[in-house]
């Protein structure tokens, strides 16, 4: 089985990322757990690819409920 151990901040996210959560957060108040959109598409295209499975190894995975039995 292939594995994909992943951490969001760093991977997902860019400085730019980053950047355009604090503008908005200044802007409206609201803080967004936005990840950069582009990357989101290489990982689809690499678990596509390779078949792998994903093993979440961020903070971020107390965000997401299991789906799948993927996280």
């Amino acid at each position: 089985m292939k594995v994909i151990f992943l951490d969001i901040d760093g991977v997902l996210n860019t400085s730019q990322t980053f950047k355009r959560r604090y503008y908005e957060y200044k802007k409206s108040g609201n803080y967004s757990l936005e990840i950069d959109d582009f990357r989101i598409q290489l990982l689809e295209f690499l678990v596509k690819e390779t078949s792998a499975k994903i093993v979440l190894s961020s903070t971020w995975r107390r965000f997401f409920e299991k789906v799948n039995n993927i996280i």
